[in-house]
């Protein structure tokens, strides 16, 4: 019998909640999400039932939310290694967050409006960290490894993209967004082929410096990835798509936030 995923979200926003729900509950069952709208609810659901999961509004005022992950920490409730991952608004609350005691903190932390992408992925890699299955799990193809969905193949035979003011013309080698075009290097049109052919699927970093440097000798610099990433967003002015996931890898993500 498979085990399931239980993740449990603290947010008062409803609505929110509700979308984040949804979005990690599968058909197969494998993964079942629950929610409530205070610290003092969760606690009472805590003391009931075991969570793989917390994903906590650090913002909620019925309790102070780091009292309340230090709980988790100790292991006040039914068990100790549940994973936490903080949803901050500001830069002073993330500060606020990361003051805390290492092993009293959050394992990880995203800044809203997020990408629900990004969140999944977050989520898929504090799973992976219990050795347990997830339904956003790693996908190995022989083109590179991923996180965060399916790859999409369909793509590949697309030589012109079009997305909302970008054109992409990779048989010509023509770029162009709002009709400017823009100008690329060679390694950054074929770091721009991969994040559009696997649109909405999180990279990972050695997978992509694989596939861009083809394990040429001197090839392997840990600094090259990021500044190639940066150099690309820059020029497309593309902030909104390419995403970086911390400790994970880059994506090409089309819901723009």
């Amino acid at each position: 019998m498979k085990s399931i995923n239980r993740i449990l979200i603290i947010e008062d926003d409803f609505s929110l909640a509700e979308n984040l729900c949804r979005t990690f509950t599968d058909i197969d069952g494998e993964t079942m999400a629950y929610s409530c709208g205070s610290v003092t609810a969760a606690k009472d659901m805590m003391y009931q039932e075991n969570f793989d999961i917390i994903i906590i509004n650090a913002g909620l005022t019925d309790g102070k939310v780091s009292d309340f992950v230090k709980e988790v920490k100790v292991g006040k409730f039914r068990q100790s290694d549940t994973k936490v991952i903080m949803m901050v608004s500001d830069r002073d609350m993330l500060e606020a967050v990361w003051k805390c005691e290492e092993e009293y903190r959050a394992d990880d932390y995203i800044t809203k409006p997020f990408s629900m992408t990004v969140l999944k992925a977050k989520v898929g890699t504090q799973i992976r960290k219990k050795k347990r299955g997830f339904n956003y799990t790693t996908v190995e193809t022989e083109r590179f490894s991923a996180v965060g969905g399916v790859l999409k193949s369909h793509a590949v035979e697309d030589e012109k993209i079009i997305i909302d003011d970008y054109i992409f013309d990779f048989e010509r080698s023509q770029f162009s967004r709002n009709g400017e075009i823009i100008i690329l290097e060679a390694i950054e049109k074929r770091l721009l082929r991969i994040l559009l052919d696997n649109r909405g699927v999180v990279l990972k970093r050695k997978a992509l410096m694989d596939k861009l440097y083809l394990n040429k000798p001197g090839g392997n610099d840990d600094n090259r990835l990021p500044e190639l990433i940066d150099s690309l967003t820059k020029k497309l002015r593309a902030e909104c798509y390419i995403k970086t996931v911390f400790g994970i890898g880059y994506l090409w993500d089309n819901k723009k936030s």
